[in-house]
């Protein structure tokens, strides 16, 4: 703004220069957010009777036992009580309505809504076709935000039957009002209008399948632009993601950003997504060097290599023992290059090609 100053003015100078400064689409894309979070509260319709409606999750990865390595727990939201159905693998949607029909309705009757994740249990044809005939209302909570099923994450983690007093209900929508006010303090409103343009923010935990990725600080924050087709709810948005795109396009709005500047004219893309996580992909391929290992330390370079390389990174089957010091060569420069995951292919001098899985 000064440098400016001393050569220029104009009308309005300070206000142009303010907003080109806010459309630059690098800073949008990169800079963090230092604002309260986006979204306030929304607390779900409290039930009238006990197991009227309910919600549901599982737990993975627990110890063995009896055969049982996870568990299936299902909550009451109106008294709180737990059931926790131990499971094996491998298990799918008409196994686990088996369970659910044996367990909870055999002794509490069909609930009349079920808050959820989207598991793929849970998001199956079956599993809605089921509870559709029994006149079930499904209630899924949105891409990356675990909160909307907060009750039964808390659930998980506690194991225990709680809030033992006689009039529930009222006590019950006493703490929810507080939390309401306490959760709003810290977070403002912030609301698009269908057709403009956010920054979605894909990764906001860390998976396990970044875990690998050396450099994940420096992978753009945000993505898109992306149109808003639509508001769902008060603070969830329905967005216009590229065709083929495995992700679930409603995020909650604590996901998105306002976009600035000119809409450009190619449609964004998403990074690869598998299973819901982003897949960390390498940056170029540095074929020349393990090229040069290869024809430069070969003495006789009318002869080929013969070899294959197991998924561990090593040789499997040298073809004669005078190739030794070749062999050891490329291992050394595989195990090298073992976190960059590609394919090498190594032309030899008599047009015959190697592949290595790397």
């Amino acid at each position: 703004m000064v440098r400016i100053r001393k050569d220029f003015y104009w009308p309005t100078m300070k206000t142009t220069i303010k907003d080109y400064v806010a459309a630059c689409s690098v800073c949008q894309r990169n800079k963090a957010v230092n604002l309260t979070p986006e979204g306030l509260l929304q607390p779900l319709q409290l039930p009238n009777q006990i197991w009227s409606d309910i919600s549901m999750d599982f737990i993975d990865g627990l110890p063995k036992s009896g055969g049982k390595t996870m568990l299936f727990v299902v909550v009451d939201r109106f008294s709180k009580y737990a059931h926790f159905i131990p499971l094996a693998h491998p298990y799918n949607a008409s196994s686990v309505a088996r369970i659910f029909f044996e367990n909870i309705v055999r002794l509490h009757g069909i609930p009349e809504s079920i808050v959820s994740d989207r598991d793929a249990i849970f998001t199956s044809s079956f599993w809605k076709e089921l509870f559709r005939l029994c006149g079930t209302k499904l209630h899924f909570s949105s891409a990356y935000h675990p909160q909307s099923d907060g009750q039964t994450e808390v659930v998980n983690r506690m194991i225990e039957m709680y809030f033992q007093c006689l009039d529930i209900r009222a006590k019950l929508q006493q703490a929810q009002h507080k939390m309401k006010i306490v959760y709003d303090k810290g977070h403002r409103d912030v609301e698009f209008s269908p057709g403009s343009y956010v920054w979605l923010w894909v990764h906001p935990y860390r998976q396990k399948a970044q875990a690998s990725r050396v450099y994940h600080k420096l992978a753009p924050r945000y993505y898109g632009p992306f149109a808003v087709l639509r508001r769902i709810g008060s603070v969830a948005y329905q967005l216009g993601l590229p065709a083929g795109c495995k992700l679930h396009d409603v995020f909650h709005v604590s996901l998105l950003k306002s976009f600035k500047g000119e809409v450009p004219a190619t449609p964004p893309s998403l990074p690869p997504v598998q299973e819901g996580h982003v897949v960390p992909t390498p940056c170029s391929v540095l074929r020349s060097r393990l090229n040069r290992a290869i024809i430069g330390k070969s003495r006789n370079k009318n002869r080929g290599l013969d070899l294959s390389i197991g998924p561990d990174f090593s040789v499997n089957r040298p073809a004669t023992q005078s190739r030794t010091r070749d062999l050891n060569t490329l291992q050394k420069l595989i195990l090298k290059s073992r976190k960059s995951r590609l394919m090498w292919i190594i032309c030899q001098p008599e047009g015959t090609s190697l592949s290595l899985n790397c």
